[in-house]
């Protein structure tokens, strides 16, 4: 499998395999890696990566007989690259109508820019019917320490708490990881969110996207991640931005386009 390199500014790069169309690495200028991949992640048919940016599309969640869809388990097609722009496709298969009954065409683009890397995402029905789909970039951010990473920009924002089945918010300037967390925040994709992973904040700018995700699956659940090497849900938290709460609904030839961008916080002006 022959996995996309890019190279931009100085020492950064971005690594993209064609299974899922997954950014496995995304290393800054300075040389440090931004996401995190497990030690024991395997790239195979049919299953999930385990880090990197997964896109979870045509379902969410496990409500539903796709939980977290199928597009992060096939092969997609690269069509284009150059040093700094990688741009890949899936489409309507055998396998796809097999699962979802619909036609469809995902594309993923991935640029790698200065101190930023920006991804992509379009859905084109390409069908006769309607359908509807709900998605998320999936994204594991790295960090020193889980106890030590915070995220702001949410204050006082309710959310679903999957946890505890309830909705809530929290009003601490900056929300601090303590074990299991699994969030859904309506409509708060366009809050400038910041996220201190100890390696230099991150910031999260995001376009088509409604709903951000928190997630971190803490100890006991992490426990019986078989692809999560012991001890590693301490360097990640997952910030997606996603599209949950109100599916979106496309009808012949239409399409639908969202985008994430993370930044280096020290390199904003």
């Amino acid at each position: 499998m022959n996995h996309q390199c890019l190279t931009g500014t100085g020492m950064a790069s971005a690594l993209i395999t064609p299974h899922g169309a997954n950014v496995l690495s995304w290393c800054t200028a300075d040389g440090v890696e931004r996401l995190f991949l497990s030690r024991t992640a395997t790239i195979q048919s049919g299953h999930a990566i385990r880090g990197g940016v997964p896109i979870i599309f045509p379902q969410f969640g496990g409500t539903g007989p796709l939980r977290h869809g199928f597009a992060r388990t096939m092969d997609w097609t690269l069509l284009d690259a150059s040093d700094e722009h990688a741009r890949y496709q899936l489409s309507t298969s055998v396998e796809t109508l097999f699962r979802w009954p619909h036609l469809f065409q995902l594309q993923f683009e991935i640029r790698l820019l200065h101190e930023r890397l920006s991804m992509s995402m379009k859905v084109v029905n390409t069908g006769s019917d309607h359908f509807s789909f709900t998605g998320a970039l999936h994204t594991y951010l790295r960090v020193t320490n889980l106890g030590e990473a915070s995220v702001r920009g949410l204050q006082d924002r309710s959310f679903f708490d999957e946890v505890t089945g309830k909705h809530l918010s929290d009003s601490a300037p900056a929300l601090k990881f303590d074990g299991l967390i699994d969030r859904v925040y309506p409509d708060a994709a366009a809050q400038e969110i910041q996220i201190h992973t100890g390696f230099g904040d991150i910031h999260i700018v995001s376009e088509g996207f409604k709903d951000l995700v928190l997630w971190n699956p803490g100890p006991k659940a992490a426990a019986s991640l078989v692809d999560l090497h012991p001890g590693g849900y301490q360097n990640f938290v997952c910030v997606e931005s996603a599209m949950i709460q109100d599916p979106v609904s496309l009808g012949p030839g239409e399409q639908w386009h969202g985008s994430q961008t993370l930044i280096l916080r020290d390199s904003l002006p």
